[in-house]
């Protein structure tokens, strides 16, 4: 039946997003705008929590069932919530199965040594992880993560994104490890530290991958951005995840465009140097999703795809909109003319 949804109430995504700083912790399908009005709260008990997911669940599926069959406008406020979403879309949805097939730990605040300059927590002054404050509240999401474990919830197929703080340093760091196991698993780590766990995630699983934000091609630059001086200490452990890699896919390097600070052509050309000399395939181009374009972003963006091309590398975008890709295109066409 073609109806509205989308592909994370389908395959029961779960995403734990709480913001315990703000007294809320939550499981949601998406990491959109739209969690905190279609979110349910994490109970003691993750039976009661895990129902009332599902019945959440049920609840935007069903109205969007009937949505379809009428032609009615929806008085729901949760199937409201996601229908500005783009991911929201009208389409013959395959039938919708019990187990869980993507689980994001992104609990906050989260432990964190990095003091990246475009961090949201930083530029908002959001308080700062404390065990004492905010363990019970992480220790109670892991109890939901075990939960999905022993009554079958997860599927076989099931991806993880562990993007709560810095993993290695996490306090519950080997609570994630386990739960994770050899599954599919997205690390998003300031790869400070290198650890054998997540080499060996890497090693015994070609669909898991570390998402890495390296944003310079200088000591300087890079000191700067993440408040830390140690670009060559991080640069080694790169190369010894690559070493534990199956393809080199696994290893995402992501550079996020700064104007005035890291789009210099010493910086861009360091960097793809540095992706070339790993033997990846390619990286990613970001812009901080908070970030107006400007001209000297485009301009960077456009000198990273020059140099991808010149060295055989592919790119992808992250947070930018279609818009906003649609004028780099428009700038790379007229340098063809």
């Amino acid at each position: 039946m073609k109806f509205k949804c989308c592909n994370a109430l389908i395959k029961n995504y779960a995403f734990f997003m709480g913001r315990l700083d703000e007294g809320r912790n939550i499981l949601t399908y998406c990491c959109g705008k739209a969690n905190k009005q279609i979110a349910v709260s994490i109970s003691d008990n993750p039976a009661e929590t895990i129902d009332n997911y599902i019945e959440r669940r049920n609840e935007i599926i069903n109205e969007g069932k009937r949505v379809a069959q009428t032609g009615d406008m929806s008085d729901n406020p949760h199937y409201n919530a996601c229908l500005g979403c783009p991911d929201f879309i009208e389409h013959t949805w395959s039938e919708e199965d019990f187990q869980f097939h993507y689980v994001c730990y992104g609990v906050s605040p989260a432990p964190c040594q990095a003091k990246c300059i475009y961090c949201s927590s930083n530029l908002e002054n959001r308080r700062r992880f404390d065990v004492e404050q905010d363990g019970e509240s992480h220790a109670l999401v892991f109890k939901h993560m075990q939960y999905f474990h022993d009554n079958g919830l997860l599927a076989s197929d099931v991806q993880w994104e562990i993007g709560a703080g810095e993993i290695t340093v996490h306090p519950y760091r080997e609570e994630v490890y386990r739960a994770v196991g050899d599954h599919a698993a997205s690390w998003l780590s300031n790869c400070f530290i290198y650890s054998e766990q997540i080499a060996k995630n890497l090693a015994n699983n070609a669909e898991s991958n570390i998402l890495f934000s390296m944003d310079a091609g200088t000591d300087a630059t890079w000191t700067h951005i993440k408040g830390v001086d140690n670009f060559s200490h991080v640069k080694e452990n790169i190369k010894k995840y690559v070493q534990a890699t199956i393809k080199p896919e696994q290893m995402m390097l992501k550079y996020l465009v700064l104007p005035s600070v890291n789009d210099d052509e010493e910086n861009l050309i360091n960097f793809i140097r540095f992706v070339k000399d790993l033997n990846l395939k390619g990286f990613l181009i970001a812009k901080d999703r908070w970030a107006q374009t400007s001209q000297a972003l485009l301009r960077a963006v456009v000198i990273l795809i020059v140099l991808a091309s010149q060295n055989g590398l592919s790119f992808g975008f992250k947070f930018f909109t279609p818009d906003e890709i649609k004028t780099v295109e428009q700038v790379l066409m007229s340098m063809k003319r």
